[in-house]
């Protein structure tokens, strides 16, 4: 069995998300600097858009500015990409050697793929182990971005709750599905911090107050009918998301 990394390994992937931000930012009359290359390069997605918010002072919120950016993406992704020299002919010499030839992907939705390689490639780095297990439609009746707002909030929760620990039994699980017609959404992630709560909030380990994420995920799920739930239990923090489609 042979496994390839698609970016920057099969497509020439690198630079898509300097222009989307090179682009982001003409679009609103800022240029390219070194100081927003450095507030944002280093950090995960919506840090990032919490740093744009600050610099550009923007109207928009956090979730407005990464539902953009995943647009973007995903726009890019699709038509501007190419293939590395040579990848395609290495490919068919093993397409006739070998029985079947995978393209390994978590959804049909580019855009959900995309925060989902960015968080995967951050769990990596930091020595998290992320198990994805995603059965989603090719047509998903749900808003890409509303989709991208409640995962992206809740795995960067989960991250960081991963990197506050000082043990190595760090993890995240990750499941989604459509059953019913109701979308399904479970992440699961090892902590170690003391949780503080205030009435159906837990409070930011980051600021005074409820994390913004949590209301962030809970309004999305208000606005569809949805239920959320928040179980932390034995070391381990549960989030559970429910949400009928139309």
């Amino acid at each position: 069995m042979l496994i390839f990394d698609m970016d920057g390994t099969l497509i020439d992937s690198n630079g898509i998300w300097r222009q989307v931000d090179e682009a982001f930012l003409a679009k609103r009359g800022y240029p390219y600097t070194r100081e927003y290359y450095e507030g944002v390069a280093h950090t995960i997605f919506p840090m990032a858009a919490k740093f744009t918010k600050a610099y550009c002072h923007l109207e928009e919120s956090e979730e407005e500015i990464m539902a953009e950016w995943m647009q973007m993406a995903g726009d890019a992704y699709a038509v501007r990409v190419p293939i590395k020299p040579g990848v395609r002919e290495y490919l068919d010499r093993l397409e006739v050697r070998t029985d079947s030839l995978q393209v390994h992907v978590h959804t049909n939705h580019p855009v959900v793929d995309a925060i989902l390689r960015f968080y995967e490639s951050e769990a990596v780095r930091v020595g998290v182990d992320f198990q994805i297990s995603l059965q989603l439609p090719p047509v998903l009746d749900f808003p890409d971005d509303e989709l991208c707002i409640l995962l992206g909030n809740l795995l960067e929760n989960a991250l960081e709750a991963c990197q506050r620990q000082t043990d190595d039994s760090r993890f995240i699980n990750l499941r989604a599905n459509v059953r019913n017609k109701r979308l399904g959404i479970i992440i699961e992630n090892s902590f170690s911090d003391e949780l503080h709560r205030q009435s159906n909030f837990f409070l930011s380990q980051k600021h005074a107050g409820a994390g913004i994420g949590v209301r962030s995920v809970k309004a999305v799920v208000k606005r569809h009918g949805g239920l959320c739930s928040f179980e932390p239990q034995d070391r381990r923090f549960r989030v559970s998301v429910l949400i009928p489609l139309a």
